[in-house]
């Protein structure tokens, strides 16, 4: 590894770690969509194996932090049909 890298956290590192903090409730789908978004800059780049494979790997898993979501709301609103979860649910009286 050259100099530079031991200076400076790879964005194969940043990828992975928003990609498991896509999983998390807070920042959800947002880190999810930054993992992509870092994991696809950094596979662009001259970088070594180990860390392609972060890369990689942090893509695939903030691809399925976004989709995860996606699905689910899916499966919640037309398959079960249930009203979409932005209005409170009211009963008739």
């Amino acid at each position: 590894m050259d100099e530079t890298s031991n200076r400076h956290p790879s964005l194969a590192g940043l990828a992975f770690g928003l990609s498991l903090a896509g999983f998390l409730p807070v920042p959800g789908v947002v880190a999810s969509i930054a993992a992509v978004a870092c994991g696809r800059i950094a596979l662009r780049g001259t970088i070594p194996d180990p860390e392609r494979a972060q890369a990689r790997i942090a893509t695939v898993l903030g691809a399925i932090g976004i989709l995860l979501p996606v699905l689910l709301l899916f499966v919640y609103c037309v398959v079960l049909g249930y009203p979409f979860p932005i209005h409170r649910y009211r009963p008739a009286h």
